[in-house]
Formats: C-alpha cells, structure tokens, sequence
C-alpha cells in the first residue's frame, strides 16, 4: 500500500494563502462539493483534526476529508472544482460524421427512403447501414445529429397557393380602417370558421438544420368535421350541421343577425361562405351583414381582429401595429 502523506495543520496548511482570503472565498462559493472542500480547507487552516472536520460536516469519511486536503495542497484553491471526465468516445470518426451531414442536408429519397423528411430512426438506421454500425439507438442518433446542427422540429404545413407575405400585410392594413368603420357603425365583429380534419402525406416531423426555414409546401386533402361556429362579441357559437355546405353557414350568419343585429364577420375563402348562395343572402340583408374574406390559407391573419365582451378594439390596433 503506498504510504500516507501527512496534511500540514494550521498556518503551514496552504502557506501561501491568508485564513481571510480562504474564508472571503469559501463564503462566496456556491453550496455543493466545491464548498464543502473549501469549508474543509479553512478548518484545516484553524488547526482542527481530520475526525474532528468530519464530524463538523456530517456527511463525508476522514478518508474523503484527507485526500481533499491533499488536492487542495497541490493544487491550491482551484483544485475545489470537480474535474470533468472524458465521456464516453464518440460513435463516428470526423470523417463519418462529415458524411452524415451531407445525407442530412439532402432529401432522405437520396439514402434509400422513401418518407419525406429525415427523423431518428431513418438516421440511426442510415448509420447502420453505412457504416455497420448495429446497434445504433435513436437517441444517439439525436445527438450526432445535434451534433451536426441539425433539430427535430415540427414544420409549419404552407399550401402551395397561399397568399404571400406581402398580401396579408396589405390586407390587415386595409382591414385596420373597416374595423375602424364596423365599430362606429356599432357592429359585432364576428369569425365564422368550420373544422376540419387534415390528412397529408408529408411528415409533422423531422429533422431539419437550425436557423434555416422550417416550412414544408403540402396541398392537403381535408375531411369535414361537419361542425361549424361564430367567434365573437366575448361568447362562441357552434351549430351542428349534418354537412359543411352554404344552407348551414347561412343560418348561422342569420342567427348572428338575429342576435347581434348588425355584424362584420371575417371569414376564409371556403365555397360555403364566398360562394353565391351566400352573396346572395348578405345582398338581402340590406347592409345589416358584411362579410370579408381573409386571404387565401392564411388563418393566422384574423387572429388580430379578435376583440374583447365589451367590443373595443384597443388590443386589436395594438396586435396590427405590432405586425
């Protein structure tokens, strides 16, 4: 066994460090083992035995107490720090890994795949196969792909003929005077809107590089829910119907006449609601209903007229300004 250092008591133990300084630093450092090895030093700096220390402290052996003194006495009081192991190596030489990027940054169709958009079991299956490598986990294959600057992500669904930027800035500027206009006309200001299902090929998730655009272009094939409603004035209306066609969307407009009197809807672009069944009815309406259609797939553009119970439009013009 190799013999035992003796650990100098007192003012010989950490010579070159005043007991003032020891303590300034021990009261400053954060709780953990940091500080307990410092508490350990400046009670060695006042003279006290090593049982004695460990009995102060509660919790550790006179062996833990000794070779912390002796750490502390080679390495001064930065040798308080836990040191950090080496870890575990790595799966993939830079090499490797250099090549797994490359198939990352194109099309999974590109490695044999057929699905859209990479995940972890495509990549984890991608490095077995490439390198013969087997087992390799999903969650190893999350971190290589972190690694490499890559995230899982889910992507927001655009349909190829939604309407630009560019046309939905237009739209809520001039929405900003007929909100304007609906509010001194003393109008409730509705949102008429049907649910739906969605079922798309293209995958909700996948991983795709950090900081580049996460937007996958889709043309959706939907499913009615054969549930329609009316969002406004602080209350929510939902008429079920047993289809999505105009009959329906019509009584509902005609119950929020009823109800509100004179009403301003904001509504998409479905046929039930822009086709002529219904332009023929706000015709006979004489002025009671109007109705504006948001731009084409964009149902994040009316979440800014949305209003309060009481009908101001104060927190609207704040959420067009802030866009």
């Amino acid at each position: 066994m190799p013999k035992a250092v003796l650990v100098k008591r007192g003012k010989e133990y950490l010579s070159g460090i005043q007991l003032s300084e020891l303590e300034e630093t021990y009261r400053r450092e954060r709780p953990g083992k940091s500080r307990d090895r410092l508490q350990a030093a400046v009670l060695r700096k006042r003279g006290k035995m090593i049982v004695e220390m460990a009995t102060i402290s509660g919790r550790h052996h006179p062996n833990t107490i000794h070779r912390w003194l002796n750490r502390l006495e080679r390495e001064g009081p930065e040798g308080r720090h836990d040191r950090r192991g080496p870890g575990r190596l790595r799966l993939l030489t830079p090499e490797q890994e250099r090549l797994i990027k490359e198939d990352l940054d194109g099309p999974p169709s590109e490695s044999g795949f057929g699905r859209g958009s990479w995940n972890a079991k495509m990549l984890a299956r991608r490095i077995g196969d490439r390198f013969g490598i087997i087992p390799c986990g999903r969650r190893t294959a999350l971190r290589i792909a972190g690694r490499l600057g890559f995230s899982t992500c889910k992507p927001w669904f655009i349909p190829y003929n939604s309407a630009t930027p560019e046309e939905q800035a237009a739209f809520i500027e001039k929405m900003k005077g007929t909100i304007i206009r609906w509010k001194e006309e003393g109008r409730t200001l509705l949102a008429v809107d049907a649910a739906t299902l969605r079922d798309s090929p293209t995958s909700s998730r996948g991983l795709r590089r950090r900081g580049g655009k996460n937007i996958v272009r889709t043309n959706h094939f939907k499913k009615s829910n054969h549930l329609i409603g009316a969002l406004g004035d602080g209350t929510l209306d939902l008429p079920f119907h047993d289809n999505l066609k105009a009959d329906g969307h019509v009584a509902l407009v005609e119950y929020a006449r009823w109800r509100h009197k004179k009403v301003g809807i904001i509504a998409d672009n479905t046929g039930a609601l822009a086709g002529k069944t219904m332009s023929d009815y706000i015709a006979d309406t004489d002025g009671t209903v109007e109705m504006v259609h948001i731009p084409p797939h964009t149902p994040q553009t009316s979440r800014g007229f949305q209003h309060g119970r009481d009908g101001h439009h104060n927190e609207t013009e704040k959420r067009l300004a802030q866009r």
